[in-house]
């Protein structure tokens, strides 16, 4: 499944993120960070759930997920003080917040 918003397209079945038609190289963890926060862009995710599903049962240092979200919002042009992408909800998570134009299938 493509996920199109913005100049951006998530392709889940390549693993692959594009901005304005350019492959924008993604670490395997960040990406599945991104994909989850497509995938429940209904709602707010919090840290804990996202760590719990990006990184079961591992040991992880507390800046591993603001790095990511942070690695994201660069790959898409996204700031955290005026977020159209990612918005940081405080206390709470993350929630994708970009209009989707698809998903549209590959």
């Amino acid at each position: 499944m493509n996920w199109v918003f913005g100049d951006c397209e998530l392709s889940e079945e390549l693993f692959r993120l594009k901005r304005a038609g350019r492959v924008v190289k993604l670490e395997p963890k960040i990406f599945h960070v991104f994909r989850f926060l497509i995938r429940n862009r209904e709602r707010v995710v919090s840290k804990a759930e996202i760590l719990d599903h990006v990184w079961p049962g591992e040991a992880i240092s507390e800046s591993v997920l603001p790095r990511s979200i942070a690695l994201i919002r660069r790959a898409v042009g996204d700031s955290r003080a005026t977020p159209k992408v990612i918005e940081t909800v405080h206390g709470h998570g993350y929630r994708f917040v970009a209009p989707i134009a698809g998903p549209a299938s590959s």
